[in-house]
């Protein structure tokens, strides 16, 4: 049986999580699955147009490995920013909520 796709396995410990309440982990992993539900969609410019329907439903674009990957490296990357500024603007409180969502964020990296 093949290994669960990373974003199912973030589905999966979603749910985890909230059942924990690990409002953390949860909060960061429904941030992240939005993100990758939006590399899904279909750009606007590619969608067709029905003049009587409206848009028409397209398939999702299914993103590789990779992709989710990138995603989340993309979501780190944003974070460690954060928290840059943050330290630099002499906020280590709301820095420090930041590194608990980042070390959430980093277990899903390759």
């Amino acid at each position: 049986m093949p290994s669960p796709s990373l974003p199912d396995r973030m589905r999966a410990d979603l749910g985890e999580a909230m059942r924990s309440r690990d409002s953390v982990r949860a909060d960061v992993l429904r941030t992240v699955l939005s993100a990758i539900a939006n590399a899904e969609a279909v750009p606007m410019n590619a969608a067709v147009h029905s003049p009587t329907q409206g848009l028409v439903d397209h398939e999702r674009r299914q993103p590789t490995d990779d992709d989710v990957a990138r995603i989340v490296a993309e979501e780190v990357a944003d974070r460690q920013h954060t928290i840059d500024v943050l330290n630099g603007a002499g906020r280590p409180d709301e820095a420090a909520e930041l590194e608990a969502e980042l070390a959430v964020l980093r277990s899903y990296l390759p």
